[in-house]
């Protein structure tokens, strides 16, 4: 499944996943998963298909998130393949807000973490969100 190119149209779906979709509806359209698990006090559920995951909140997907491996295309550009990305993402985002090892791209409906010298211990990794987790997803990129 990372194989797969996945391009973001903000707020609404990234490649084949599409936000506010129940896992059942998902599944429809996606290879089946390599592992699944849920966070009970969090109540959200989660898949893992390669470097891709999905995250379900009250049985409807809110987040996908991309680690190197993965192809991801957001505003035209290839987040993991272009030494550049970052750059150009905050060229396309006039309310881009940074802190420590997180960019967030409100407009774009995305959040990075890991690209600048500040790494993340998991690697670089790409957070599309719906509209509902932007409240949950500013604190990452809060100057």
């Amino acid at each position: 499944m990372s194989e797969q190119q996945h391009t973001l149209t903000p707020f609404e779906r990234v490649g084949p996943y599409r936000f506010g979709a129940s896992a059942d509806e998902c599944a429809q359209v996606l290879a089946p998963h390599d592992r699944a698990w849920e966070s009970r006090p969090m109540r959200q559920q989660y898949e893992q298909r390669g470097a891709v995951q999905a995250t379900y909140q009250q049985g409807t997907l809110v987040e996908v998130t991309f680690t190197e491996g993965a192809t991801l295309i957001a505003a035209d550009v290839d987040v993991f393949g272009d030494p550049n990305a970052v750059e150009k993402l905050r060229a396309a985002d006039a309310g881009a807000t940074e802190q420590k090892q997180w960019v967030n791209l409100p407009s774009l409906g995305l959040c990075l973490g890991g690209f600048g010298k500040r790494k993340l211990k998991e690697g670089r990794t790409a957070i599309a969100y719906a509209r509902s987790q932007s409240v949950s997803i500013t604190f990452l990129g809060k100057v």
